[in-house]
């Protein structure tokens, strides 16, 4: 989930020809809700290095994901990916 969701929705912002590493480093979950944490290593198209800490709230019903709240350095991803 987190390569296919997070890594395809942000493919067009990094270089093609550097991969894209998210790990995943924890989850908590209570009832439908789900919080996960993940790094996220990549190259700009620009060249530059971006480097971030995210996290997301995930909802969860009957064994699908039906909301998402994301959260992570926006002045990073600002400075590296949109400058």
């Amino acid at each position: 989930m987190i390569n296919d969701f997070l890594g395809a929705a942000a493919g067009s912002l990094f270089a093609a020809d550097k991969p894209v590493v998210i790990q995943l480093t924890s989850i908590l979950a209570d009832g439908d809700r789900v919080f996960a944490e993940w790094t996220a290593q990549a190259t700009a198209r620009s060249g530059a290095a971006y480097d971030n800490r995210c996290g997301g709230v995930f909802t969860v019903r009957d064994g699908l994901i039906v909301a998402v709240r994301e959260y992570l350095d926006t002045d990073h991803a600002r400075r590296v990916l949109f400058s």
